[in-house]
């Protein structure tokens, strides 16, 4: 991944398959210009300039990664346990040229974060998640159960 920020904010959303969300692109910046806030307080001022995230379950509009390599240069990798959004985010990415920028990653569903960035020495600094994966690691309650959930909610 190569982290420079793009000349514009223009996103083509070409692919949403038919019964998937569609996202709201005005509330979906402002959250990222709210977490860009907190990205510039508490990051070291002596860190590299280059912003690594992850988007766990980023849809088939891959709009978060999309969003934020585009208005931030930060670069991205987004995961999708589901066969058809993970394939439409892969177009989405391609279609707006932002391959240098985010990656998209196939997981299943149990294991989340295991695998996300290959590379022992890039540091993840924002990770997004969606709620009923917080809920599926709560409901935990079997120690069968856990070792699943320890596995969805990862070290990081």
């Amino acid at each position: 991944m190569v982290g420079h920020k793009p000349p514009t904010l223009r996103i083509k959303i070409v692919s949403i398959p038919d019964g998937r969300l569609v996202p709201t692109l005005p509330l979906r910046l402002n959250y990222l210009l709210w977490i860009e806030d907190l990205v510039t307080l508490f990051t070291d001022k002596c860190k590299k300039n280059i912003i690594v995230g992850v988007d766990i379950g980023c849809g088939s509009a891959c709009v978060y990664p999309l969003l934020a390599a585009k208005k931030f240069g930060w670069c991205m990798v987004g995961t999708e346990s589901d066969e058809i959004n993970y394939n439409s985010a892969q177009n989405n990415v391609k279609h707006n040229s932002l391959n240098k920028f985010i990656i998209v990653k196939n997981v299943t569903e149990n294991i989340i974060f295991k695998g996300i960035i290959d590379d022992e020495n890039v540091i993840n600094d924002i990770t997004f998640s969606k709620d009923e994966l917080l809920q599926k690691q709560n409901s935990c309650t079997s120690e069968d159960a856990k070792q699943q959930c320890s596995d969805v909610s990862g070290t990081g």
